[in-house]
Order: C-alpha cells, then structure tokens, then sequence
C-alpha cells in the first residue's frame, strides 16, 4: 500500500489544515460543502489510525 510513515504524515497534515480551516472559516459553507468536508476530515481520520496502527505493528498483513 505504500510507506505508512508517508501515510500518518499526508493525512495528519491534510486533516490538521482541514480542521483548522472548518474552525477559522470567517463564511458558514453551503450544506453540501460542510458535508463534504466532515467526509474526507473522517477519512483523513481514518487513514492517520490505520498508518499508526502498521507503524506499531499491528497489521497481520506482510508487506510486500
């Protein structure tokens, strides 16, 4: 899948930048995009504990 340390540091960057643009957004976003943006927060979510669970050794998969 790719090197997981790569993988923590895109998603925790991309879901960090995306969090604090949601918090300092000086206009309320239409519905459409507020979801949007609550969706790929999720997977940056997502992606950030599965990268740190293969960093700690927890995946039963062999690399490769």
């Amino acid at each position: 899948m790719g090197n997981p340390k790569v993988q923590a540091l895109l998603t925790g960057a991309a879901g960090a930048w995306l969090a604090y643009d949601m918090a300092t957004a000086r206009e309320t976003p239409s519905m459409a995009l507020s979801v949007l943006q609550w969706i790929i927060l999720a997977g940056c979510v997502i992606g950030f504990i599965g990268a740190v669970k293969q960093l700690l050794g927890g995946s039963d998969r062999e690399p490769g």
